[in-house]
């Protein structure tokens, strides 16, 4: 690669990461394992599954993780990025792309929790049909935003914050017409 970087195709979008480093990804994996998890546990019980509370607690603590994974993100995210060797020439854009990136954690946390909650009631189709759709509308938006406004790493960036919060809010509106 010209610039010593690797750009990787996540479920949400690009990601800016020198050859051999953490990227960043098995974080959002073990992420998402822990929300399903939770909400698998407490949603998926018959006799709770159509309890409205442990939806509304459970999505009120990932709104409360998202925040405070926003606040660690961009705090430390240039840090991180200079731990892990970043290459110089990378690291302003890759710092720029991490802080905006995680600037969407709430997003993300929100449809982690909402999909594993629809999925512990047995609908695994909606969470997957809501992440097609957002990896076309992420598609659409890097266009948009990248080429389109010439924006560039921010762009995209933009653009992949953009598809989770579309992605949380059809989780959202799926949980909201549930009885």
């Amino acid at each position: 690669y010209p610039d010593g970087c690797r750009y990787y195709w996540t479920d949400m979008g690009t990601e800016v990461i020198e050859q051999g480093e953490y990227d960043g990804y098995t974080y959002a994996s073990a992420q998402q394992l822990l929300d399903t998890i939770q909400g698998t546990v407490i949603i998926g019980q018959p006799e709770q599954s159509a309890n409205v509370s442990d939806r509304v607690y459970l999505i009120l603590l990932a709104v409360v993780l998202g925040f405070l994974s926003v606040c660690i993100g961009v705090g430390t995210g240039p840090a991180v990025l200079r731990l892990i060797r970043t290459p110089d020439n990378c690291l302003p854009d890759a710092s720029l792309y991490t802080r905006i990136y995680f600037c969407g954690a709430v997003a993300s946390m929100i449809y982690n929790m909402g999909s594993g909650i629809l999925r512990a009631m047995g609908d695994s189709r909606r969470p997957l049909i809501y992440l097609i759709i957002t990896c076309f509308a992420n598609i659409a938006l890097d266009i948009f935003c990248v080429v389109v406004l010439k924006w560039g790493i921010a762009g995209a960036a933009i653009a992949t914050v953009l598809s989770q919060f579309i992605s949380a809010g059809l989780v959202l509106a799926a949980l909201l017409k549930l009885p």
